[in-house]
Formats: structure tokens, C-alpha cells, sequence
């Protein structure tokens, strides 16, 4: 696992369709002793963001916070 102050690019294997589960923060320290952080979706979708910066996770926040204004609008506005 790369330390904290590395670059890593964010991947994924297939597809997530998110529904109405909860999310919710987490904090663990692993066997090696580090400290590592998450974010669960239900039961079923765990992201791990103990690489990322806090101005990635802000940028993330801030881009659910759009998607959710959207869905508030009825989900009406597209790219253009």
C-alpha cells in the first residue's frame, strides 16, 4: 500500500449504481498499525481513501453536494 504522500490513481472494477443506502465515515488501524480511512454504502460498497488528499475528498464532497441539488431539481439540467 503506497504511503500517504505518494500519487495513486483511483480505479475500479466495474460499475456501482448507487441506491438509498446510508453512507458513513470509518477508522481503523490496519495490522501493520497504520491508521486508515473509508467510507461505507450500505453492506456492500466500501472506499477506501486513506491515499487521497483532503482536497480530494473536499472535491468529492463538493461533487455530491451538485448531484444533489440536481436530483432536488428534479434531475431536469444536463451537460451541454
Amino acid at each position: 500500500m503506497p504511503d500517504s504522500s505518494s500519487t495513486t490513481d483511483t480505479f475500479l472494477s466495474g460499475a456501482v449504481i448507487l441506491g438509498n443506502d446510508e453512507a458513513r465515515a470509518d477508522y481503523r488501524r490496519g495490522i501493520d498499525g497504520r491508521t486508515f480511512g473509508m467510507v461505507h454504502v450500505g453492506r456492500r460498497v466500501t472506499v477506501h481513501v486513506t491515499d487521497a488528499t483532503p482536497e480530494t475528498l473536499d472535491s468529492l464532497a463538493a461533487a455530491f453536494a451538485e448531484l444533489a441539488e440536481w436530483k432536488r431539481s428534479g434531475g431536469l439540467r444536463v451537460a451541454s
